[in-house]
C-alpha cells in the first residue's frame, strides 16, 4: 500500500512546489508587488524578492527551485515504473529530494537571520521542498524493502507473480547524483555568500511620460551660502560631532531667487535644483539625483561614502537628496505596514521643511538623520531640526496646510514607482544622467567611478596619508 500511496504524494508535493517556484519567479519579473502576500501580517515578500538573495550569480533562484521540483515531478512519476525508466527516475529523485531539502533550510535561515522576515510563498515552497523529502525517504525504504522481500516470496511459490505484476523497479544504490546535489548546495550557498554580486545594478530608464518639479509653496528659503559641516562652528550655531565625517566641500553661492533647471532621464524628467534638498551647491556643474529612506539601513550604511563622493570631485558633482519612504502612511504602492519603516514619513516632512526653511542647513541635518544605525525618534529628530531652524517657522512648516511638503513626498514616490515599473530596485538610487544605479556602492573608490564614467569627469584619486 505504501508502495502505492508514496508516489502520489511526492508527485503533489513537487508539483506544487514547482508551481509556487514559478509564481515566485514570475512576481520577481514584476515591478508591482506579490499578489496576495500583504494578507499576511507577518511576511514580507517584496523584502525577499528585492534581496541579493533572491539571485544566485545574477539569476533568479526562484527559477533553480522551479527546475528542480519539475525534475522531482519527473522523477517520482518515472520511479513509479518499471525498467530503465525506472531506475532513472530514482536517479533524478536522488539528485532533487537532497537540493529541495537543504535549499529549504538554508533560505529559511536566511528569511529568519538576514532578512528578519518571512515571505509567506517562499516558506510554503520550502515547507512542500522539505514535505517531499521526507515523503520520498519513507518511499525508497519502503520500496528496497518490498523488493528485495519479493525473492524468497518467489522460491516459495507463493503469489510471486502477484508481486511482481504489481511491483516497480528496485531504487538503485546512491552514487554520483548524491554527489551531485551536494556540490550543488555548496554552490548554492558559496555564490550567494562568498561571490555574491557587490556592484550596484545599474540599467537605463525613460519615464513614461513628463515630469516637471516645481517649487513647494512652504515659507520662503533665504539666499545663503552652501555650508559645509566645518564652516558651521560659530558661537551661534551647533557644532558637528566629530564622528560625522566624512563632511562636504565648500560649494558656491546660493544666487537670491536662483533657479538652475537640470533634466535627467532622457529629458523627461526636469528639476529646479534649488527647489530640493541639496548635498553641496545647485550651482555645481554636475547634478546627481538619490532616492533615498531615512528608514532604509543601506541608506544610513552608504551615506558616508556618498558624502566622500562629493568631497573628492571638490564641487563638480552634487547631490539631490529625494526622500522615499517606505512607510504605508505616505507610500501608497507600501501594501502593509512593516515596523522597521516606521517613522519613514515623519522623517522625510521634517527634513524637507529644513531644506526648504535652512537650506544651507540641510547637510547637517540630514547627516544627522543618518548618522545612527537605526532611524532616530520623532521628538530627538524635532529637537535636532530646532537647532538649525527657528522653532516657530519649523512648527508652521510641519502643519503643511497648503499640502506643499506632502505633495512633494507623493512626487518623489510617484518617480519611484514609474522607474520600477521598468526594473524593480531597491534603494538607496542614483539617477546619473539616463542611467539609474539602485543599491549601495561597496566603496567610495567605486562610487567615483561610476559618477566620472557617466558625467564625462576624470575619476578623482583617494587621499594619500602622509
Amino acid at each position: 500500500m505504501a508502495t502505492i500511496v508514496l508516489p502520489w504524494i511526492a508527485r503533489t508535493l513537487a508539483l506544487l512546489a514547482a508551481g509556487l517556484a514559478g509564481f515566485l519567479w514570475w512576481s520577481g519579473l514584476q515591478a508591482t508587488g506579490v499578489v496576495g502576500c500583504d494578507a499576511f501580517g507577518a511576511f514580507d515578500c517584496d523584502a525577499a524578492l528585492a534581496s541579493r538573495w533572491a539571485k544566485w550569480f545574477g539569476q533568479p533562484v526562484a527559477l533553480g527551485g522551479l527546475a528542480c521540483y519539475a525534475a522531482a515531478f519527473v522523477g517520482a512519476v518515472l520511479a513509479g515504473l518499471r525498467g530503465a525508466a525506472g531506475a532513472f527516475g530514482w536517479r533524478l529523485l536522488e539528485v532533487a529530494v537532497p537540493l529541495a531539502i537543504g535549499a529549504g533550510v538554508w533560505f529559511m535561515a536566511v528569511q529568519l537571520v538576514a532578512l528578519e522576515s518571512l515571505c509567506v510563498y517562499c516558506v510554503a515552497t520550502h515547507v512542500a521542498g522539505l514535505l517531499l523529502g521526507i515523503v520520498v525517504v519513507v518511499w525508497r525504504r519502503s520500496a528496497t524493502s518490498h523488493a528485495t522481500g519479493q525473492l524468497p516470496m518467489g522460491m516459495m511459490g507463493f503469489g510471486a507473480s502477484e508481486s511482481a505484476s504489481q511491483d516497480a523497479a528496485a531504487p538503485p544504490a546512491l552514487g554520483a547524483p548524491t554527489l551531485a546535489a551536494v556540490l550543488g548546495l555548496v554552490a548554492l550557498v558559496a555564490g550567494q555568500t562568498l561571490f555574491a554580486p557587490t556592484a550596484v545594478a545599474e540599467f537605463e530608464a525613460e519615464l513614461a511620460q513628463d515630469v516637471s518639479f516645481g517649487a513647494p509653496k512652504t515659507p520662503e528659503a533665504k539666499p545663503v551660502t552652501v555650508e559645509t559641516a566645518a564652516q558651521s562652528t560659530s558661537e551661534d550655531q551647533p557644532k558637528a560631532e566629530p564622528s560625522r565625517e566624512p563632511k562636504l566641500p565648500d560649494a558656491p553661492l546660493r544666487k537670491a531667487g536662483g533657479s538652475r533647471m537640470a533634466t535627467f532621464l532622457k529629458g523627461r524628467l526636469k528639476i529646479d535644483a534649488y527647489d530640493h534638498a541639496m548635498l553641496g551647491s545647485p550651482e555645481a556643474p554636475h547634478l546627481v539625483l538619490e532616492l533615498m529612506d531615512y528608514a532604509c539601513p543601506h541608506c544610513r550604511e552608504f551615506h558616508e561614502r556618498l558624502t566622500e563622493a562629493i568631497r573628492r570631485f571638490d564641487g563638480q558633482v552634487a547631490v539631490i537628496v529625494m526622500p522615499v519612504p517606505g512607510e504605508i502612511s505616505c507610500n501608497p504602492y507600501v501594501q502593509k505596514a512593516r515596523p522597521k519603516s516606521a517613522g519613514a514619513c515623519y522623517a522625510a516632512k521634517l527634513s524637507m521643511a529644513v531644506s526648504r526653511l535652512e537650506p544651507e542647513r540641510f547637510p547637517l541635518f540630514h547627516e544627522w538623520m543618518l548618522h545612527d544605525d537605526e532611524i532616530p525618534s520623532r521628538t530627538a529628530s524635532l529637537i535636532e531640526a530646532q537647532r538649525h531652524v527657528e522653532a516657530n517657522e519649523l512648527s508652521l512648516a510641519l502643519r503643511d496646510d497648503e499640502g506643499a511638503l506632502a505633495g512633494r513626498i507623493k512626487n518623489y514616490v510617484e518617480l519611484s514607482a514609474q522607474i520600477g515599473r521598468q526594473q524593480r530596485f531597491g534603494l538607496p538610487a542614483q539617477i546619473v544622467g539616463d542611467k539609474v544605479f539602485a543599491g549601495p556602492v561597496e566603496s567610495v573608490d567605486k562610487l567615483c567611478e561610476a559618477w566620472a564614467k557617466e558625467l564625462g569627469l576624470e575619476e578623482p584619486k583617494a587621499d594619500i596619508p602622509f
